[in-house]
């Protein structure tokens, strides 16, 4: 009896591999894929959020320091009390700053649209791609190779286009539009006050007619 008794249990335990190596990782550990590809989403709106918004704090940083160069030059040049030649000098370095300042106005921190979608894309992707990677590569230990089988059809767009298309839609297309929120979302706060064009044009137009 205790021979056919352990024969019955190795028997079942047999079995009880077999279906256990047939099994996807969403039968094996539900929930994983969920919580993978909430991660994934996650970190998709998030990584170019904190990118944008410390590229955020850089820019603006820069912009006031820019201005306050730029104003201590104008402040020179309409200093009577100092010698012609160096009103001269701080009216032209008026000039190169307001170039600076509106080339630093055409800047984007944190990178453009194409970069925050990649960044937004990515993440999302390869969380939906994490089971199917991890079936394909758990379908080696399955004799039967019907957990590989299912993993290949589920990929292959040729034999299931709708389901292929329909991830990588998702992966890709929701996870960029993630990004594109994060980069847009990082980009409050940036500051973008008005120069001074108008008092750099007029003592440039002083200093001309003198120099004639």
């Amino acid at each position: 009896m205790d021979t056919i008794a352990a024969e019955e249990s190795a028997e079942r335990a047999r079995k009880a591999s077999a279906e256990w190596a047939k099994m996807p990782l969403a039968r094996r550990y539900p929930g994983l894929p969920e919580g993978l590809a909430g991660l994934g989403m996650a970190a998709s709106f998030g990584i170019p959020y904190f990118r944008t918004r410390g590229g955020v704090r850089t820019y603006n940083a820069a912009t006031q320091d820019i201005r306050t160069r730029w104003r201590d030059a104008i402040d020179r040049a309409k200093n009577n009390r100092l010698a012609p030649g160096t009103r001269t000098a701080a009216a032209n370095e008026a000039r190169e700053l307001q170039a600076q300042y509106e080339a630093h106005m055409a800047a984007r921190p944190g990178g453009g649209h194409v970069r925050a979608f990649a960044e937004g894309a990515v993440p999302t992707e390869a969380a939906l791609a994490t089971p199917l990677v991890y079936d394909y590569l758990a379908g080696g230990s399955d004799p039967s190779g019907e957990l590989r089988e299912r993993t290949m059809h589920s990929i292959n767009p040729m034999e299931n286009p709708g389901e292929v298309l329909g991830r990588y839609g998702l992966g890709l297309g929701f996870g960029g539009v993630l990004g594109e929120a994060g980069h847009m979302m990082g980009e409050r706060g940036m500051q973008r006050p008005a120069g001074y064009q108008g008092e750099t044009r007029a003592l440039l137009k002083r200093y001309t007619k003198r120099s004639r």
